[in-house]
């Protein structure tokens, strides 16, 4: 048969993956097996072919995870057809038992995904052994409960794939205890080098993920699994709550945490749609707002740890005023207003008002400042999935409603209990009249604009069209007792009611402006 040049073209074509691969541990070839095809993604179905450019060195292979062992001889081809992933690892072995390094190959076929895909490659022991598995001990913490791991991540907005090395933890609070875990990424060297040395390329790949530039130095991100917004624990399970306000705190504050949908494979098994997102900390502020020497303190309450550092004493210092200060004159204001940003402590509580989360302020509230003179505390948005009308399933949990009072909740918040002392602050405050003012004049302006029901459900739409072709990857992994477009109905429910019944709240009229 005589061969055309286009008919070459197009069989190469063909044999090249729907990607470019950015970067792979770099290992000598002669030790490491040699595959037919790289690793990426593939809209068809192939043949893979694994060989020893050796021929005294057998292969060795696995698709679970696991390392491979002399028991797991390679002797044929691989058929991969999708819709799936495939997680291949493979070394060498030579007659005298000496093992080549491992080579970790991640194959997405089929998908069509139109959200990014995120497969992880983990020793299945480093999860679920009963003494190591970090899933059976979630409740563990620390570096001694970190994992080797590796991850390929392809986004299909531009058509390339990306491959590390990273070490995997258990990540977040009360929702360790749920199947569905949110994870966290650590980014360091091969030997775990406490220094966390970042590949270049890793930041570069990572940045351009998240749409920043210059490059950022990412040492953590976070996969997170939705949380109290996922099926096993709310009746009207979205995934989108913590997203949707994630959105409207960087439109109001001029900062929030970036995020993106991702299908999460592991070690091929679909582990159903978490968002990759940042993780907020002192580098965070200082790379992405430009925050020089930044202090986080993060529900101090909770931690015992920044009880004797300076920026506790100075938070402590600022709790004392308030109580002490006759605070319905003008200069105890200006007196705060030279400490914390009023503006921005406005706009983080009304929505906390609006989004009515119903474990604040008892949890999660954070705030920071620059370690500079005259550098003031700033309130930062953080896990609001239980907010927006969350319905728990388990009726000993509270819920948050569209009819939830969460300003009179503050206001009445009990001095006794676990976030007290922020609850204060926004008591003492509210008996000033210009605070009073101010407060109202701009919950009128955002409830019109940020917050109105055509902007909320338009950020609604706008995530839940990202998700809605591929939920079944969600829903055939994690069982649920609703229907997801039923739930997505009701968040638009909420995001069209609330700001009446906030208006209501603050005693303020259907039609004042």
């Amino acid at each position: 048969m005589r061969w055309n040049w286009w008919m070459v073209l197009i069989a190469a074509v063909l044999l090249v993956p729907l990607m470019q691969y950015e970067r792979y541990a770099a290992v000598p070839a002669t030790n490491q097996p040699q595959f037919s095809h790289p690793a990426g993604n593939y809209n068809t179905d192939f043949v893979l072919r694994v060989t020893s450019p050796d021929r005294t060195a057998v292969v060795l292979l696995t698709d679970d995870g696991t390392d491979p062992t002399a028991a797991d001889v390679y002797s044929e081809s691989i058929w991969l057809h999708g819709p799936r992933t495939a997680v291949l690892r493979a070394r060498l072995q030579w007659a005298d038992g000496t093992l080549g390094p491992i080579v970790t190959h991640h194959y997405l076929i089929g998908l069509r995904s139109p959200i990014p895909v995120l497969s992880l490659a983990i020793l299945p022991s480093d999860l679920w052994d009963e003494t190591r598995g970090i899933y059976t001990n979630f409740n563990q913490r620390g570096a001694d409960w970190e994992r080797p791991a590796n991850l390929f991540l392809y986004d299909p907005a531009v058509g390339r794939g990306w491959a590390s090395n990273h070490s995997l933890a258990i990540h977040g609070s009360d929702s360790r205890r749920l199947a569905k875990k949110s994870l966290r990424l650590y980014f360091r060297d091969a030997a775990f080098d406490p220094s966390r040395i970042i590949y270049q390329n890793e930041q570069e790949v990572i940045t351009s993920f998240f749409g920043f530039s210059p490059p950022h130095d990412f040492r953590q991100l976070v996969l997170a699994s939705g949380g109290q917004d996922s099926s096993e624990f709310g009746g009207n399970w979205t995934l989108l709550r913590d997203v949707v306000t994630d959105g409207v705190a960087r439109d109001l504050l001029g900062y929030g945490v970036r995020s993106r949908p991702v299908l999460l494979f592991i070690n091929g098994e679909p582990w159903g749609i978490y968002y990759l997102r940042e993780r907020f900390d002192e580098r965070l502020l200082e790379q992405g707002l430009g925050l020089e020497r930044p202090q986080l303190l993060d529900s101090p309450a909770l931690e015992p740890e920044p009880l004797f550092t300076p920026e506790y004493q100075a938070w402590q210092e600022l709790l004392a005023y308030v109580n002490t200060a006759d605070m319905s004159q003008p200069q105890a204001l200006a007196q705060v207003a030279a400490q914390i940003d009023l503006a921005n402590f406005i706009d983080y509580h009304i929505v906390q008002f609006y989004t009515a989360p119903a474990d604040w302020p008892t949890l999660n509230y954070q705030f920071f400042r620059p370690d500079v003179p005259g550098g003031r505390w700033h309130w930062y948005f953080w896990d609001t999935d239980y907010a927006l009308g969350l319905q728990p399933l388990d009726p000993a949990y509270p819920a948050s409603t569209v009819t939830s009072d969460t300003y009179s909740h503050l206001m009445e918040f009990p001095a006794d209990q676990q976030g007290a002392a922020h609850a204060q602050l926004f008591q003492r405050l509210w008996e000033n009249d210009e605070f009073r003012t101010q407060f109202r004049t701009r919950l009128l302006t955002l409830l019109r604009t940020t917050l109105s029901p055509e902007q909320m459900e338009a950020r609604i739409e706008t995530h839940a069209a990202a998700l809605a072709p591929i939920i079944a990857y969600e829903t055939g992994r994690w069982p649920q007792q609703s229907r997801w477009e039923d739930n997505v109905e009701e968040l638009r429910q909420f995001a069209r009611q609330r700001p009446l019944i906030l208006r209501q709240q603050f005693g303020m009229g259907s039609n004042e402006q």
